[in-house]
């Protein structure tokens, strides 16, 4: 019994090229959010967390059906749930500067159609917590979106 002379071979079928394109892919899609949002060094880092999200819901539409819960998926491919958008926008924060950091739980019927699974990003901003108001199934970007603040410490 046991795994004694067991083995695991792993295999990568990435070439260099291939990952080098994708990362070009990648940081270009970044790129191109962090422009359209308008962010600028003489915001303040709320001002940045709302043009970020902003335009990270313009740049990402919300698709139940697709697989891929990356940043990749919701920068390359502009398709995401709940976990690709929570994703990317951490990273678009981080790379202003702002903490953020990932929370998944359950979600409820209001957060999400069918409840369930649920992940959603927590931003330091002054000391104070942030949850930005859920991105998900948002069809209309040109609607406001506000912050709530969640708690203090």
């Amino acid at each position: 019994a046991g795994t004694s002379g067991a083995s695991i071979i792993l295999e990568n079928s990435y070439s260099y090229a291939k990952m080098l394109t994708n990362s070009i892919k990648f940081e270009d899609a970044v790129t191109e959010v962090l422009y359209s949002s308008g962010v600028c060094d003489s915001m303040t880092d709320y001002q940045k967390a709302y043009v970020l999200y902003q335009a990270l819901a313009a740049h990402v539409s919300y698709d139940l059906s697709y697989i891929d819960q990356s940043a990749n998926s919701a920068f390359v491919s502009g398709l995401a749930v709940c976990d690709g958008y929570a994703k990317a926008y951490i990273y678009l924060l981080r790379k202003c500067g702002i903490p953020a950091t990932y929370v998944v739980g359950w979600g409820t019927p209001a957060d999400n159609a069918a409840g369930g699974m649920h992940g959603w990003v927590m931003v330091s901003i002054d000391g104070k917590y942030f949850e930005p108001i859920s991105i998900d199934g948002i069809e209309d970007p040109s609607q406001p979106i506000t912050y709530s603040p969640v708690f203090s410490l």
